[in-house]
């Protein structure tokens, strides 16, 4: 005898709401998504506020954002002579990029009040310092060699 019963313990499927993937939002949704974000009136106000007018927004993992801007040359005067006045640095370029990140960084999730510190940079993951400092210097316009070689031609 053939039984068309459905067994006693089971729960219909029902189709799952698919989670909106980080990876498809623009960058203005992303930023919306995250709890303490700058409004788009904010973020324009940084951006005519940064050499060349250019944010770029970073995420590492999803998670943790950073609004970085570049600096000007005298930012960077002005920092490099601030980390020669502290005595005892055994690292002059270290402290010069942490200082160039704390600075370029105008917003971030990470820490507190969207400030990034120096002690967040230093208790953080080992590579954060010299990631952010490479998106720093390509927002003000230091490019390698091959880079300029590329954008150049001889008149």
């Amino acid at each position: 005898m053939a039984t068309n019963a459905v067994p006693i313990n089971t729960v219909p499927e029902t189709p799952a709401a698919e989670p909106t993937s980080k990876a498809n939002m623009t960058p203005q949704e992303f930023l919306a998504s995250l709890p303490g974000a700058p409004t788009a009136d904010q973020v324009t106000t940084w951006k005519q506020q940064a050499p060349n007018n250019r944010l770029e927004v970073f995420t590492p993992d999803g998670k943790r954002a950073f609004i970085i801007r570049g600096l000007t040359g005298l930012e960077l005067t002005q920092i490099q002579k601030l980390v020669q006045q502290i005595a005892g640095v055994t690292d002059p370029d270290l402290e010069t990029q942490i200082a160039a990140v704390v600075k370029a960084v105008v917003w971030t999730n990470v820490g507190q009040s969207g400030r990034l510190t120096d002690v967040t940079l230093r208790t953080g993951t080992a590579g954060l310092p010299s990631t952010l400092f490479a998106k720093v210097t390509k927002l003000s316009d230091f490019m390698d060699p091959q880079q300029i070689e590329m954008l150049s031609a001889e008149l």
